[in-house]
C-alpha cells in the first residue's frame, strides 16, 4: 500500500488522488490551503491524464498532435495552477461513496450530464468556438468525463500554455479566474458530467477583458502566493542535499 500527503501548504504540491479504494481526509478548499491524505494500492491506478507544454504560439489549438515533448506531470501541473485532478470509475460513480463524500467535502450540490458532438449539439460549431476561446470563470469548473475525450488547455504561472488529455475516469477541477480554453478529439464526442455549488451558472469572460475582473486578481494572488513556496522548497532542498 502506497501512501501519499499533499497540502499546498508544505511541499511537494500533490493533488493526484487515484479512489479505486481510498481512504482519504479533505480538510479544506484547495483555494484556501487543500489539505488531505490518502492511501491507494498501486494495482488499482490507472492512466491519468497525460500533460504538455505547447509549442510555438499555440494559435492551432485544434490540433490533436502532440506537439512537444516537454511531458509535464500531474503534480507540476497542480503545484503551478491550483488544477486538482482525480479519477473515479465512470461506471460506477452513481453508488461510489468516495464519490459522494467528495461532493459533501466541496459543496457541490447540483449536478447534469452534457454531451458534445455534431450530432447532439445543434449548435455545435458555435458552442465549440465559445469553449476553445481562452476564458475564465467566477466559480470552479468541475468536468468527470464519462465518455470521449477532450483536450483542456490551461495558462501555468508563467503564462505557458499546458494541454491535458481528458478521457473517461478523469475528474479535473479548474479553479475561478484561471484561463483555460477546451477543444475535443478527431472524433469529436464527449460525454462529461458537470458539477456545480448552488445554482448551475456557466459563464465566461474572455481575455483581456476578464484581466481586471476582482476573480481574476484573486488567483494570481494565489498562484503568486504558490510560486514562492515552490522556489522556498526548491532553495530547502538544494540546502539540504549540500549539507547532506
Amino acid at each position: 500500500m502506497t501512501y501519499y500527503h499533499a497540502c499546498s501548504q508544505f511541499p511537494p504540491l500533490i493533488y493526484y488522488l487515484t479512489l479505486y479504494p481510498l481512504s482519504a481526509n479533505i480538510t479544506r478548499d484547495h483555494s484556501r490551503g487543500f489539505c488531505m491524505c490518502f492511501k491507494t494500492s498501486p494495482r488499482h491506478r490507472k492512466k491519468m491524464v497525460r500533460a504538455w507544454y505547447r509549442t510555438g504560439d499555440n494559435k492551432d489549438n485544434d490540433s490533436f498532435i502532440i506537439d512537444s515533448t516537454e511531458f509535464v506531470s500531474l503534480e507540476e501541473v497542480s503545484a503551478k495552477t491550483g488544477m486538482l485532478f482525480l479519477k473515479f470509475n465512470a461506471d460506477t460513480w452513481s453508488t461510489n461513496t468516495e464519490y459522494a463524500a467528495l461532493k459533501e467535502k466541496r459543496g457541490y450540490n447540483y449536478q447534469d450530464i452534457c454531451e458534445l458532438s455534431p450530432e447532439t449539439v445543434p449548435n455545435y460549431d458555435q458552442l465549440m468556438k465559445t469553449f476553445s476561446t481562452e476564458h475564465i470563470h467566477e466559480d470552479e469548473e468541475i468536468r468527470f468525463v464519462l465518455a470521449g475525450t477532450g483536450y483542456f488547455e490551461v495558462r501555468d504561472w508563467d503564462d505557458r500554455w499546458i494541454r491535458l488529455q481528458a478521457s473517461k475516469d478523469d475528474l479535473l477541477i479548474i479553479p475561478a479566474g484561471m484561463y483555460h480554453r477546451f477543444v475535443l478529439d478527431e472524433k469529436e464526442y464527449i460525454k462529461v458530467q458537470r458539477l456545480f455549488s448552488g445554482a448551475p451558472v456557466w459563464a465566461a469572460f474572455y481575455r483581456p477583458e476578464a484581466d481586471s475582473l476582482p476573480v481574476r486578481q484573486q488567483y494570481l494572488a494565489y498562484i503568486a502566493e504558490l510560486k514562492q513556496k515552490n522556489e522556498k522548497a526548491s532553495n530547502y532542498a538544494k540546502v539540504v542535499k549540500v549539507t547532506l
